[in-house]
């Protein structure tokens, strides 16, 4: 079963904490990991394997981005609307480059 599938009628009657919010978060991320890996080319994910890199509520929405040593270039963006619609969006998202901008140095 997958998370969406467990938590869907817990959600409907919930509000969340952020701890709940948070490790909800890395479930949600495991889960859609291991659904659209390649088996052949990685090895299944798991909560262990998941880090939190942000976390913060602002203006009554919790947001968090989550990456893992497992899926390099890969990062994850939950966001929980417990007060509009108590919905939960989970955004991937692929790095694609990095690029540096000099800005100069300090004459002061």
């Amino acid at each position: 079963m997958s998370v969406a599938e467990e938590i869907q009628p817990k959600l409907e009657f919930v509000k969340l904490d952020s701890v709940s919010f948070m490790n909800l978060g890395k479930k949600m991320v495991v889960d859609n990991f291991n659904t659209h890996r390649n088996p052949e080319r990685s090895d299944p994910l798991t909560v262990e394997g998941v880090n939190v890199i942000w976390f913060v509520k602002a203006l009554g929405v919790w947001k968090m981005i989550i990456s893992s040593h497992l899926a390099r270039g890969l990062l994850w963006e939950i966001t929980y609307t417990p007060n509009a619609k108590n919905e939960i969006y989970l955004d991937v998202y692929n790095k694609l480059n990095k690029v540096k901008f000099s800005l100069g140095t300090d004459k002061g």
